[in-house]
Formats: C-alpha cells, structure tokens, sequence
C-alpha cells in the first residue's frame, strides 16, 4: 500500500500540480507528514523535497 501511496505522491510531484508536500501527504491519506516523508525516502531513496527542489532548478 506504501509502494503505491509513494508512486502516486510521485507522480503528483512530478505533474505540473502545484501541492505542497503536506497537501500531497493529506491527499494521500497519511495523518501525519513526517511518517509520509519518511516511506518516501525509504522507497524511493530520497525525501519528497529533493524532488521538489531537483524540478525547481
């Protein structure tokens, strides 16, 4: 469930959406940010904001 929780804030990220990470996280049903953070980096090897950060350069 994780797995497709994290592909699915992926691609959010990846879109040209605009969510926050806490958007993204609340969308995806995680109460608490910090824990999506941390399958985030856990599955995909970095956290939700260097993916951000690697659109915006």
């Amino acid at each position: 469930m994780h797995h497709l929780r994290v592909q699915t804030a992926r691609t959010l990220i990846l879109s040209s959406t605009r969510m926050t990470i806490g958007e993204i996280s609340d969308y995806l049903g995680y109460n608490d940010q910090s824990h999506f953070n941390k399958m985030f980096k856990k599955i995909m090897g970095c956290p939700p904001s260097a993916l951000m950060r690697s659109l915006d350069s």
